[in-house]
């Protein structure tokens, strides 16, 4: 069959449960569009589907589960050229469009980042409330992998996005919220022998800059991460409580 497709105003709140399943986060609002042309088949291995259109998720708001404090979010995500495919598998966009997005980035003391902390682990479900907690003596099932979806992504434009920064490995420890974000991250891909180049700037405060340079393997971001963060013209009085101390 060939279809057109017009999906408008799709409510994420819904899939909150299944975010939560795997990661300590709250999904607490976003709508999901999309446009396009679907065309699916038969095929010996199974189905063989084409969509070829354009999407946008539109005021996604994710928060951290034990603080309530925002960990992700944006005002519209967006691409005008989604390629999807299964048989072969494979999510391809020219450029996708983040606008208005906040995010945070914290180094732990033991030099473990927050993206990594926020996953529960081989993928246990969060304790309904009033459940009780049962023993098992039967060994616990090894997780399940699966391969990943490959996705490339040829542009990545950020548009006025939001970042918060914390360094607490390093004395005396650093904290500073970055404002007014934008710029590209190229070459994004599931691809594990590529990385994306980061090129970004922004505010902080007031009179302050800060410049992002480097490359990144997102979708393995905890093992091989390589950015270069220069601040420039900082009010001191702004920094962490101990650095302004430290100073």
């Amino acid at each position: 069959g060939k279809l057109d497709l017009k999906l408008v105003g799709l409510s994420l709140k819904p899939f909150a449960p299944y975010v939560n399943r795997f990661a300590r986060l709250y999904l607490h609002s976003g709508a999901a569009s999309t446009r396009g042309k679907l065309a699916f088949a038969q095929a010996k291995s199974g189905m063989k589907l084409d969509y070829d259109g354009g999407f946008s998720v539109d005021d996604l708001a994710v928060t951290e589960e034990e603080t309530g404090e925002a960990f992700l979010g944006w005002t519209k995500l967006a691409s005008g050229n989604l390629e999807f495919s299964l048989g072969p598998d494979r999510l391809h966009m020219d450029e996708l469009v983040a606008t208005n997005a906040f995010g945070k980035v914290i180094i732990f003391e033991d030099k473990t980042i927050n993206f990594k902390r926020v996953l529960r682990s081989n993928g246990a479900t969060a304790p309904e409330a009033g459940a009780a907690e049962v023993q098992s003596s039967k060994p616990a099932a090894e997780p399940e992998t699966s391969p990943v979806f490959p996705l490339d992504i040829s542009r990545l434009r950020i548009v006025e996005a939001n970042a918060e920064f914390a360094d607490l490995s390093i004395t005396p420890q650093f904290g500073t919220r970055i404002h007014g974000l934008s710029g590209v991250v190229t070459g994004l891909s599931t691809d594990p022998q590529t990385t994306a180049q980061v090129e970004l700037d922004g505010k902080v405060d007031e009179f302050g800059s800060a410049r992002i340079r480097g490359t990144i393997q997102p979708f393995r971001a905890t093992d091989f991460t390589d950015l270069t963060l220069t601040f420039r013209n900082l009010e001191m009085a702004n920094l962490t409580p101990y650095s302004g101390k430290f100073a």
